[in-house]
């Protein structure tokens, strides 16, 4: 079972959140991305530092990744993954970092990408609502 979501300004990117549970009422679910047209899937690659500065010591050798919200998640109580087609590899997000995407308010935070989706930056702690504008020169969160 995947939740998919086509970043609009890359061709053949793809992330998607693959449920790894089978509790129907609240399945466990992990983001992993494409950018072969979904020939591989990887997981999102964390950031090295949170919003303060400080390292988040997650990586993938230790069961960590990002993990973002989707539009066909199972949730729509937070902005899902974002891109537009003006704004070449921009992406923003809100998810946490873990083993598991949550659903806990107090662990999500946002996140930015510059490259589709290959690294990701630890923006604005906490969930908000962005759009991308002016081809990409305003972010707006």
């Amino acid at each position: 079972n995947f939740a998919f979501y086509e970043v609009q300004s890359t061709p053949g990117v793809f992330i998607a959140n693959k449920v790894v549970s089978n509790d129907m009422y609240s399945p466990d679910q992990r983001s992993v991305i494409s950018f072969d047209n979904g020939g591989d899937w990887k997981p999102l690659i964390a950031p090295l530092v949170d919003v303060s500065g400080n390292p988040t010591n997650c990586s993938i050798s230790n069961n960590c990744s990002l993990h973002l919200h989707s539009a066909a998640g199972t949730t729509n109580a937070w902005a899902p993954v974002y891109s537009t087609q003006n704004a070449v590899g921009l992406l923003l997000g809100n998810g946490n970092l873990g083993e598991i995407l949550s659903n806990n308010e107090l662990q999500l935070d946002t996140y930015l990408s510059r490259d589709a989706g290959l690294t990701w930056t630890a923006i604005i702690s906490g969930s908000t609502v962005y759009a991308i504008g002016d081809h990409g020169g305003v972010l707006v969160a």
